[in-house]
């Protein structure tokens, strides 16, 4: 499937009434299209209960099954969670990262 490859809300703007959002800015690929849900997923979350509610509300609309959304957020958690720390620090930004660095550990070793 054909994918943006780089859809987050930095890349979404408000077209109007008329026009509705408007994606920029893609980097086409193929691929999985739960891959393109993960940072509206991921962006700003503080805990996992905002992941969780996110994931409930965003698989159904983007017709991709949970599950696979949730694979795919602990597969970039990482990348997210640099991205982030390369940020000037803000008050929310280590809640955040926890969650991050949570979400990407394996159930297994957490």
């Amino acid at each position: 499937m054909l994918l943006h490859g780089d859809l987050h809300p930095g890349n979404v703007l408000d077209g109007g009434p008329t026009r509705g959002l408007v994606a920029i800015d893609p980097r086409p690929c193929t691929g999985d299209p739960a891959f393109d849900a993960v940072d509206w997923i991921l962006w700003r979350a503080d805990g996992r209960d905002a992941i969780e509610r996110r994931i409930a509300a965003l698989a159904p609309a983007a017709g991709v099954e949970a599950d696979r959304l949730r694979a795919w957020c602990a597969a970039l958690a990482t990348i997210v969670a640099v991205a982030l720390a390369r940020q000037p620090r803000a008050p929310a930004t280590d809640a955040r990262l926890a969650t991050l660095l949570a979400l990407a550990t394996p159930p297994e070793r957490r």
